[in-house]
């Protein structure tokens, strides 16, 4: 059957890094305003559904086309500060395995800072993605002039707190890029406001590619 409509999963990174602010007002501020943006002006019906991650995943949202329940999900998700974790494979299983419909190709958004990306792992991810002709879009929130600093102070704050710190690391963006070009997906830095709105957009665009 041919594809008509595509469906949206927006998995967004909760793990204790995206407390950071060195976007404002933190990295998870920054993903969640640009994000409800783009799903209250979008121009056309998709089912949405969200979830968050971080060593584990939650789904916020089951699929829906309604937009204010869906940019209500997004502003419901909050740091797991017991949670240090980032794990790219198990958010986009999870995904993967959230209802489509028969006619729909699905497209998976991910948000995230961090990585943990075992590569037998991946490889399955992938593999799983292609078989159900999903396409997998990185939003990757890379580290700034700001960042070092700003780890510190986080970390400073959890000790206080008896949790365990976060570790800074980047992500595997040639990784990312990589299972992005085999899904038909895409892979996005977002380190200014501008073109993360137009990353956005680019993947709403794309739906006339189907």
């Amino acid at each position: 059957q041919p594809v008509t409509d595509v469906d949206y999963v927006l998995a967004v990174d909760s793990s204790q890094s995206m407390l950071i602010p060195d976007y404002q007002p933190d990295r998870l501020g920054y993903v969640k305003d640009r994000v409800k943006q783009w799903v209250g002006n979008m121009n056309v019906k998709a089912d949405m559904s969200v979830m968050r991650f971080s060593s584990d995943s939650t789904i916020m949202s089951l699929p829906t086309k309604n937009k204010r329940t869906t940019r209500q999900a997004l502003e419901d998700i909050e740091v797991n500060i017991s949670k240090s974790g980032t794990n790219i494979p198990d958010a986009i299983n999870r995904s993967l395995e959230l209802g489509d419909g028969p006619n729909s190709q699905k497209r998976v958004l991910i948000f995230t800072d961090g990585d943990n990306l075992d590569t037998e792992e991946i490889q399955r991810t992938v593999q799983t993605a292609q078989n159900t002709s999903a396409r997998l879009y990185f939003f990757d929130i890379p580290r700034n002039n700001r960042t070092s600093q700003l780890y510190r102070q986080l970390n400073l704050s959890l000790a206080e707190a008896n949790l365990q710190g976060t570790v800074s690391t980047e992500t595997d963006s040639i990784t990312l890029q990589r299972v992005a070009q085999i899904t038909g997906g895409g892979y996005y830095r977002v380190d200014n406001q501008e073109f993360f709105t137009a990353a956005l957009q680019d993947t709403s665009t794309r739906q006339q590619e189907i």
